[in-house]
């Protein structure tokens, strides 16, 4: 399921550059919720609980649902039209690492020097994926190649 979910992750991401890039962020992400929700419904339906659960309960599903899912969405195409659709989707690669991470601070889970070692290979795919090299590094590359290009 993970590897399913990183290969949609990746794949949409690239869909909605390619096919999707002249629609507004708003619309690629009502539609993407919209399909979601119509494929989980089935699945809902089949589960649903013997009591309507609390207010607080509802509370925190409309909260996750406006402010995590919607927004979270809304800034992820955003990123896509801005920085492209590879570089966006590394961020998908870090989820599970902030999950993990909040998970072992506000929850007092555990987390091991199995998961730390998960996390360095993340973060370090990352950073090979998007280029490689420090900000640095790139930035005397760049005057190099900018000074041997010029006329002179």
């Amino acid at each position: 399921m993970v590897l399913l979910a990183a290969v949609c992750y990746a794949g949409g991401a690239l869909l909605i550059k390619g096919t999707f890039s002249g629609i507004p962020a708003l619309s690629s992400v009502t539609a993407s919720l919209l399909v979601a929700s119509a494929a989980l419904a089935p699945l809902a339906a089949r589960h649903m609980p013997p009591s309507l659960p609390s207010l607080l309960v509802l509370g925190s599903l409309l909260a996750l649902g406006t402010v995590c899912t919607a927004l979270g969405f809304l800034t992820y195409f955003s990123l896509i039209a801005k920085a492209g659709a590879s570089r966006a989707a590394l961020i998908t690669y870090v989820n599970p690492a902030v999950a993990v991470l909040v998970g072992g601070l506000v929850l007092g889970e555990t987390v091991t020097a199995v998961t730390v070692g998960g996390f360095l290979m993340i973060v370090s795919g990352c950073w090979l994926s998007s280029g490689g090299g420090l900000p640095i590094w790139r930035a005397l590359v760049r005057r190099r190649t900018s000074a041997t290009r010029r006329p002179g």
